[in-house]
């Protein structure tokens, strides 16, 4: 049987279960997937509502950035307020987005969690 710090240890597995934080570096359009990903899977409330913030912020970003005005090209005038709080908001999404993916991921990792919680479907120690 496989303990924690077995696991812990190994690099490949930390790796295939750390897999899901690419999909923060994406610029910002799939964090919050890969927030309701870790939430769903380890039943953690506070990783969903970080899903549904990171969520509403990407589709503000998107909104912002196509409601500006335009250009008589037809190019978005990009010294508008609206593009200089959509880039804002993009920009927050993705780094912040990265960085809380860092911090939480050794509470994903941690075997001992999802024993605790009636398993996560990850987690097979035997």
């Amino acid at each position: 049987m496989t303990t924690a710090e077995e696991l812990l240890s190994d690099q490949n597995w930390r790796l295939r279960n750390s897999v899901w934080i690419a999909g923060t570096l994406f610029c910002c359009c799939f964090t919050w997937a890969s927030f309701l990903y870790v939430g769903i899977s380890a039943k953690r409330r506070s990783w969903l509502i970080a899903a549904g913030g990171y969520g509403a912020a990407t589709v503000a970003f998107m909104a912002l950035s196509g409601s500006g005005p335009r250009l008589p090209d037809g190019t978005a005038d990009s010294s508008r307020w609206q593009s200089k709080v959509g880039m804002f908001l993009a920009l927050g999404v993705w780094a912040g987005g990265f960085v809380h993916a860092l911090a939480i991921n050794r509470s994903w990792l941690r075997p001992g969690y999802c024993s605790r919680v009636a398993g996560c479907w990850w987690f097979d120690a035997a």
